[in-house]
């Protein structure tokens, strides 16, 4: 059938017969007789473009649309590993409030009756030694000095 059909659509475009007698050989309509017409043409053009390969593709077309498919397929791959560790995830980890409760203390001053050294915060007491600057650009030694 494809066979003829080619041979209609070339004894159209080369003249030999007026589209309404080969619609009528064929019985199809004339609307589907352009569609043909059309994709001949169109298969002919990818066919003879320079690179083309066996199957009517450009040259590189076949090869970049194998690299797409292995992309998804990847990628696919990847989507149901990540959405199984979502589904695992949510199985362990019920959901609750993130932040503590604001009642609660912090465990240093919780276990013990007094707060840990760590935690207390102590200011030093200043040195009877430290010199104190003055305007005038010397500097005054406190009285706590040996000099």
């Amino acid at each position: 059938m494809a066979k003829r059909r080619c041979l209609m659509v070339l004894e159209v475009l080369s003249g030999m017969k007026p589209v309404s007698d080969a619609v009528e050989e064929a019985k199809i309509s004339r609307g589907l007789y352009y569609q043909l017409e059309t994709k001949a043409v169109r298969a002919m053009l990818n066919a003879l473009s320079p690179g083309a390969e066996s199957t009517g593709q450009p040259a590189g077309m076949v090869e970049r649309v194998k690299q797409l498919e292995q992309k998804v397929t990847r990628l696919e791959r990847e989507k149901r590993r990540l959405e199984r560790v979502l589904y695992v995830t949510k199985q362990v980890v019920r959901p609750g409030p993130v932040a503590a409760a604001s009642g609660r203390r912090s465990a240093s001053t919780t276990n013990g009756k007094k707060p840990s050294p760590e935690s207390t915060t102590k200011t030093p007491a200043p040195s009877a030694s430290v010199s104190t600057p003055t305007t005038g650009g010397g500097g005054v030694r406190s009285s706590g000095s040996g000099n």
